[in-house]
Formats: C-alpha cells, sequence, structure tokens
C-alpha cells in the first residue's frame, strides 16, 4: 500500500464491513500460520472471500485498509513501545 491511506472513525453502516475485513484479514493469516483453516479448502475460503470483497468498493476499500494496518503492527519493533 502507498501509505497515504487516512485514518478516520468509521460511519455506523461501515463498521459492520470494517469486522468482517478484520476477520478476511486474520482467516488469510492464520491459513498462512498453519492453524486450523477456517474453509475446508483454500479454494472455499478463495471463492467465499471473492463473493465477499466484490459486493462493494468499501468490501474492498476497508479490507485493503485493515491489511494495511495488521502489516504495519507486524513492523513495529517491540523494543520501541517498551
Amino acid at each position: 500500500m502507498d501509505g497515504q491511506s487516512q485514518n478516520h472513525d468509521p460511519a455506523p453502516d461501515e463498521q459492520p464491513i470494517l469486522d468482517e475485513a478484520t476477520q478476511w484479514v486474520m482467516c488469510f493469516k492464520q491459513d498462512a500460520a498453519d492453524s486450523e483453516p477456517v474453509y475446508a479448502t483454500a479454494e472455499a475460503r478463495d471463492e467465499a472471500f471473492w463473493a465477499w470483497v466484490t459486493r462493494s468498493a468499501l468490501h474492498l476499500r476497508l479490507f485493503l485498509e485493515m491489511l494495511e494496518a495488521y502489516e504495519g503492527l507486524l513492523s513495529v519493533d517491540r523494543a520501541d513501545l517498551a
């Protein structure tokens, strides 16, 4: 991502989509971590994700924002938090 997304509080109608976007990010990261997958196959997961993310531009935008936030958290040095 370009790092230029703006932080904002979600509108009330965005919150459910934001929650779903967060769940999708964690679903992909969970599968990558070799834990118990949510979907029986990667193909089933990908089909469900595609159906969800193509519902609207808002779905895609919020997913990308949550993915960017997740990736940003991974780059935080724990020593900087002490």
